[in-house]
């Protein structure tokens, strides 16, 4: 999962930076990741100076993470 950061409208991309990385977990079809470490429906809010998400994975767990923006 990364995080890509636009300071102008998403025109370009000053910022893109991997936060968690899994294997088997890129498909070229778009369809839904598959694999022992699906990732899926990040939701990213930013609280003051820290960077808040959730997502899911495997259809089974959700993952809460926060941390400092530096």
């Amino acid at each position: 999962m990364s995080i890509w950061v636009s300071d102008d409208e998403m025109k370009s991309w000053s910022i893109r930076e991997d936060v968690i990385a899994t294997q088997d977990n890129y498909r070229t079809d778009h369809l839904p990741p598959k694999g022992p470490d699906a990732l899926a429906y990040p939701e990213p809010l930013i609280l003051g100076r820290n960077l808040v998400f959730v997502y899911d994975r495997n259809r089974r767990d959700i993952v809460f993470v926060e941390t400092e923006i530096a």
